[in-house]
């Protein structure tokens, strides 16, 4: 086995492409340097990024995608539910209460770590409406909140697994 010591570098170089009503159109162009280090040699690989061959913009579809942008709010919104679903931990707790309902103590066990961070976990999952609780005598159990949440973790999987 080779091991390489690899540094990922994007240059990036922007340029006035036009003006249209009074409003400038940027274009950029990317290209993405890996630099790579073996045995104190090093040589440069420029890979050509995601990028169009030709510098054309095709103002109807940045329309289209403008008038259905997401309001901001929603955007923020989305962004942090799909931030707190990213941290493992909090994804091995939704995943485990997608089997069935299970107390703070319980998932602490599971997931091996203190009751407190699970709790912290909690809070910040019952604040996104991804988790919902009910008391039973002294004891706290935390459920999925709703369908969605089972689906999206689901679908998510689902897409994961596509070969």
């Amino acid at each position: 086995m080779e091991i390489y010591d690899v540094t990922v570098s994007l240059k990036i170089e922007w340029k006035v492409e036009r003006r249209v009503d009074r409003k400038l159109i940027l274009v950029y162009s990317c290209e993405q340097l890996i630099i790579c280090e073996k045995m104190k040699k090093r040589r440069i690989v420029i890979v050509q990024g995601e990028q169009c061959r030709c510098r054309c913009i095709h103002q109807e579809r940045v329309d289209a995608a403008h008038e259905a942008a997401l309001a901001s709010r929603e955007n923020e919104k989305l962004a942090t539910l799909f931030k707190a679903m990213g941290d493992p931990n909090r994804l091995r707790i939704l995943w485990a209460l997608d089997r069935e309902e299970m107390c703070v103590c319980d998932l602490a066990q599971f997931i091996g770590v203190t009751e407190s961070a699970v709790s912290h976990q909690l809070r910040q999952l019952r604040g996104l409406h991804l988790v919902a609780n009910r008391r039973e005598g002294p004891v706290l159990y935390y459920r999925l909140d709703d369908d969605h949440v089972r689906a999206l973790i689901r679908l998510a999987l689902e897409h994961l697994q596509e070969e």
